[in-house]
């Protein structure tokens, strides 16, 4: 299956280059004009109001009811069950987008590419 892939992948490149497969702005529809660089710019001074804000959150909010919805998110996560009411959960008891991503992160794994030549 992974040779397949990268088989569709090959072909699919070949139509980009040769015409035979339109990708708006890659192969057709071009500017001349120069791609923006330097469009993100992050504030250095955002930045360290946004850490302090988090740091206020954790030692504000209550951290049995963090660590209870968490793993409540963890037990649903390794069933069918829809994840989405329990995500809500954690919002309102004031987990981080950080921690519930480690809890899907630590039942799932981290998708990694696969390189095929």
């Amino acid at each position: 299956q992974v040779r397949e892939i990268g088989d569709a992948a090959y072909r699919h490149r070949q139509e980009v280059e040769s015409g035979d497969r339109t990708i708006v702005g890659v192969n057709r529809f071009t500017t001349e004009e120069p791609p923006i660089e330097g469009l993100l710019r992050v504030n250095e001074e955002a930045t360290r109001i946004q850490i302090q804000r988090l740091e206020r959150l954790r030692k504000e909010r209550d951290g049995g009811k963090v660590k209870a919805a968490l793993e409540r998110l963890e037990q649903v996560a390794k069933t069918e069950e829809n994840t989405v009411p329990v995500i809500l959960e954690c919002v309102e008891n004031h987990c981080t987008l950080g921690e519930i991503s480690q809890v899907f992160r630590g039942v799932f794994g981290e998708q990694e590419g696969i390189l095929t030549f």
